[in-house]
């Protein structure tokens, strides 16, 4: 949704995707998600349908709070006035704590904040830290921190700042941690969830992985977690795969994308050279100009991927919470806990989170991550 939508049309598409899923024709401003008999495949349903027609993404935890017509009219229309003025999101307000500050995640998204909301505590206010997305020209990963600190300390100046971020976001969260302290600011909580430091560097070098060594891989999974399990987070993986395509795409973009995937993945495979143009090593640009080459794609998004494959995260002089689920380690093929260790002189608190990767940024799972930060309200 580029620009806002009179609350009228947003409750007349409302009550148009409601009467689609439902396959009612005689639904108001009152019909209730739950009343109408709404479960989980309903609600992820219905937020694919508002999303299409929205071109904007909402959070998954929206329905709970939120469940009729005219209440997730004005949730939705609340969180799009909030994205409209400025970069440091106001996800609740409250007042009695120290905020909480979400950084974004890959796409320059807030999701996580959403998803965590509800489970804090009331008087523990939370904000998301978002990319100027006007400025397409951050120079490197941490170029593009430095704007997040920016427009942090513009938005909201104190002395204190706690700091969180899941996957991706949890690099961008330290790397906003380390420049705070630089600048002579405290941080008091970092909080990464599941991710290593490199884990840019590392993703890049698996990007065109052996065929054979991601059977070996899954092969790996399938004993230790079981055939069930596997199939489970196969299966949740391309629900919110879709989804995230879904959201800004149409079914024949994501169709064309997937078909140009499988041609590279395949070119890899028969010649073991990556299908991207070849890059004479001496001519290759330093690590302050990658983002803007030419070769890469000429979006936003691509930009922000980019300058994280060449990151190298620095020292770091305070403490760190970290969230690592079962299958965290494996989730890139290393250990992260020992690597968030050797780049911080403070403690690291390792706090063993249950679900997977991509289960811990959502509910239920996301709960445990609301209930170690519920500990910082006063």
């Amino acid at each position: 949704m580029t620009e806002s939508i009179k609350s009228a049309e947003l409750e007349e598409l409302l009550i148009r995707s409601f009467e689609l899923i439902f396959r009612r024709q005689d639904l108001g401003l009152d019909a209730d998600f739950f009343q109408l008999g709404g479960d989980s495949m309903t609600a992820l349903q219905l937020l694919l349908e508002i999303e299409s027609r929205l071109k904007f993404k909402i959070p998954e935890t929206i329905l709970v709070g939120n469940p009729t017509i005219s209440a997730l009219s004005s949730a939705i229309a609340h969180q799009q006035s909030q994205l409209e003025k400025g970069h440091v999101i106001t996800v609740r307000e409250a007042e009695g704590s120290s905020p909480i500050f979400v950084a974004h995640d890959h796409r320059g998204e807030l999701w996580s904040a959403f998803n965590l909301s509800p489970f804090l505590k009331t008087d523990l206010p939370i904000y998301g830290v978002r990319p100027e997305r006007g400025q397409s020209i951050f120079t490197s990963f941490r170029a593009l921190a430095r704007q997040n600190v920016k427009s942090l300390i513009k938005e909201h100046p104190q002395e204190e700042y706690r700091l969180i971020g899941y996957s991706f976001g949890g690099v961008m969260a330290f790397e906003m941690a380390r420049q705070l302290v630089s600048l002579g600011r405290q941080v008091s909580f970092l909080g990464i969830v599941d991710i290593e430091p490199a884990a840019g560097k590392t993703m890049r070098k698996h990007r065109y992985p052996d065929v054979r060594e991601r059977m070996a891989r899954l092969k790996q999974r399938i004993r230790k977690e079981g055939l069930s399990s596997t199939l489970t987070w196969a299966t949740r993986w391309l629900g919110d795969w879709y989804r995230d395509q879904r959201s800004n795409q149409s079914f024949g973009q994501i169709f064309t994308g997937l078909l140009t995937k499988s041609w590279r993945r395949l070119t890899y495979f028969f010649t073991k050279t990556s299908p991207e143009p070849a890059v004479d090593e001496s001519a290759r640009k330093s690590e302050k100009q990658v983002v803007n080459d030419s070769r890469s794609t000429d979006t936003f998004q691509h930009k922000m991927v980019n300058a994280f494959y060449e990151h190298s995260p620095g020292n770091y002089s305070g403490d760190i919470t970290y969230f690592v689920t079962p299958s965290g380690a494996n989730f890139v093929g290393s250990e992260p806990v020992s690597a968030w260790s050797k780049l911080t002189s403070g403690r690291v608190e390792i706090i063993q989170v249950h679900g997977d990767h991509l289960s811990i940024g959502k509910s239920p799972d996301i709960k445990q991550i609301a209930e170690r930060l519920n500990q910082l309200a006063s």
